[in-house]
């Protein structure tokens, strides 16, 4: 059996994927998994790293998209998530004419992930992927 090190590593309290400055990344997205956020509302865990040669290559991002809801949500904020997941579609290049959405066809499309750098006293930075758009590079 081999044996690992974990000299040199960061503690496991995120400093090991500190956050980057804001800006737009190309990204290879690596999986998408389905969940129920902290309330109870369904959403896409976008996992992707960044593909570009930069100081962040291989750097991980992750898109917490929430689905829509018509149970617990207004009709204007369900369109507005209809809207938003389909988009993310079309900058993946992937068919929108059906009706029907399969999330691992993501997995895999090289996008774009636009992301800011939120700063909260007493908290570590962090990043929020504030849009997703076709792959600029």
């Amino acid at each position: 059996m081999s044996k690992y090190t974990f000299a040199g590593l960061a503690e496991s309290t995120g400093e090991m994927f500190p956050a980057i400055p804001a800006g737009r990344y190309p990204v290879r997205i690596s999986s998408v998994e389905p969940k129920d956020s902290k309330n109870g509302n369904p959403m896409l865990v976008i996992r992707g790293t960044v593909i570009a040669p930069s100081d962040h290559e291989n750097t991980s991002l992750t898109n917490w998209l929430l689905l829509p809801n018509p149970e617990k949500q207004e009709e204007e904020e369900v369109k507005r998530r209809i809207a938003e997941l389909k988009n993310i579609c079309i900058a993946a290049d992937i068919d929108v004419t059906d009706d029907e959405f399969e999330p691992s066809d993501l997995h895999g499309c090289e996008l774009t992930f636009v992301v800011d750098r939120e700063e909260k006293e007493g908290e570590k930075p962090r990043n929020n992927v504030k849009s997703v758009l076709p792959l600029q590079v």
